[in-house]
């Protein structure tokens, strides 16, 4: 069986990347999970489904 071709290739050297700088996190306005909700704009599923099928 003949010796395959990628074994005699050189080895391909990669200097190690630096580590991206995490953002610090948002600090939460809201106090409760209500608070939090109510100033979302609701989500309409017939507006999504009308721009997914234009």
């Amino acid at each position: 069986m003949p010796k395959p071709t990628y074994v005699d290739a050189p080895e391909a050297r990669h200097e190690r990347p630096e580590p991206l700088e995490v953002p610090a996190e948002p600090a939460a306005h809201s106090k409760s999970l209500e608070e939090a909700s109510g100033t979302a704009r609701p989500l309409d599923l017939d507006d999504v489904l009308s721009r997914r099928r234009a």
